[in-house]
């Protein structure tokens, strides 16, 4: 048995609205899902920026910790090499010799710019 004509134009027109709607809606989707991946990516591009922008700051912020923290490192192990020195119990050399840095008060010539 054949089908009646009606059937077939019902048959035809569900084929036709099925590809027409396929068609329509296929870009509607590949839009949507591009719109998605876009909304996705620039939300990855903002947390991105937020973290180097921390990470400059962070690092700002560091750098002066940094070299002060490397300058009390310096300034400990000169001050603990001092303190060695200081504490050594070394003898002192004993000498009968005088050591003068310049001349005596009493060999001063006072007639110059000093004169008292």
């Amino acid at each position: 048995m054949k089908p009646s004509l009606t059937a077939r134009l019902a048959h035809q027109a569900t084929f036709v609205f099925a590809v027409a709607f396929s068609a329509i809606a296929t870009p509607a989707l590949a839009a949507s899902e591009n719109a998605s991946q876009a909304g996705h990516h620039s939300a990855l591009a903002v947390s991105h920026t937020a973290i180097a922008s921390s990470k400059i700051v962070a690092a700002v912020a560091a750098t002066p910790l940094v070299i002060t923290g490397n300058m009390a490192n310096a300034a400990e192990r000169t001050g603990d090499t001092l303190m060695r020195y200081a504490l050594s119990n070394e003898p002192l050399e004993i000498s009968d010799a005088t050591v003068v840095a310049g001349p005596a008060p009493r060999d001063l010539n006072l007639s110059g710019p000093n004169k008292r």
